[in-house]
Parts: C-alpha cells; structure tokens; sequence
C-alpha cells in the first residue's frame, strides 16, 4: 500500500511530479493481480495461482485493499472475504496453521487485529489477549497492538506505553 499514500505525499509538495492516470493504472493492475491471489476463504497466497494460504501476506494484502477502497473500485466482496479471514485467524491456535515460530504467530494476529480495528471491526477480546501476551510479542508485533489499542480506545495512550517494553 505504500504507493497509494507516496503519490498523496508527493502531490502535496510538488503536485507537477504525480501522474494521476499512471496511479490509477498501477493500483487497477495490482488489485487485479491480488484477485488471483485470493483463495475461496478470503486469505491470500503468496502468488498468483498458488493454493497455500500465508498469513502475513494475507493481513499485507487486506491493509493494502483497506486503503484502496478509498481510491478505486474493489471487485465484490474481496474486502469484505479478506476481513472476514483476518476475523478466522485471531481465532486460530499458534502453529495450528502453519509451521511459523510462535512470536511470528502472534505480531500476525496483532497486525491483523491493527487492520480489523482500522476497519472498524476491532476484536476487542484478542486485543485483550494479546495485550497480555505482548511481552511474546516481536518489537512490530507490540507496534501493531498498541496502534490497534490506540485506534479502539481513541487514545494515544497504547502508544507511549510502547517505550516500556523489554526489547
């Protein structure tokens, strides 16, 4: 999603500098793309064509389609399948999915309850659970709950409480 927000950065200090029509462009030709990457529950795999879906790649690719909507037309209920499938996954055991190590499981869930919360459907609940567990959590995993926090409670608070974790 990062070239959805550049070109809106670049507009605003040298608008002669972005082309709106090879914006569009671009993000028609990636959103066509991560159709064929979605798979039938929502999730996405991490080509086009693949079957196997990867859990970190399927959060990217929600926030990417969140920040999106507001930019182009999504295909019918890709949004919508691909939040519901981040709803599945706060739900799913560490390892119970795949082989990833346990702290790699739980920044996915966090970044995956930060996309939720953005979207206006914050798991309140993993929020909870995973703000217990932020100590197993990697450094952008703590980032992602405490961004998720913050968003659901309307409060920077989450946030300046991230310089007193153990690294």
């Amino acid at each position: 999603w990062p070239f959805i927000i550049v070109p809106e950065l670049i507009k605003e200090s040298s608008p002669e500098l972005v082309d709106q029509a090879k914006i569009d462009k671009a993000l028609a030709i990636a959103i066509n793309r991560l159709s064929f990457m979605q798979l039938y529950d929502g999730s996405f795999a991490m080509w086009p064509g693949e079957t196997q879906t990867t859990l970190w790649t399927s959060v990217y690719a929600t926030h990417f389609l969140w920040e999106a909507r507001t930019k182009t037309q999504l295909p019918k209920d890709m949004l919508e399948s691909a939040l519901n499938f981040l709803k599945q996954i706060m739900a799913v055991p560490a390892g119970a999915i795949t082989p990833y190590d346990f702290d790699s499981i739980l920044s996915t869930k966090a970044y995956a309850a930060y996309v939720l919360t953005l979207a206006g459907q914050a798991p309140v609940a993993w929020l909870q659970q995973l703000h217990e567990d932020r100590a197993l959590l990697s450094p952008s995993g703590r980032v992602y709950l405490a961004g998720a926090m913050a968003l659901q409670q309307t409060s920077s608070k989450p946030l300046r409480s991230l310089g007193e974790m153990p690294e």
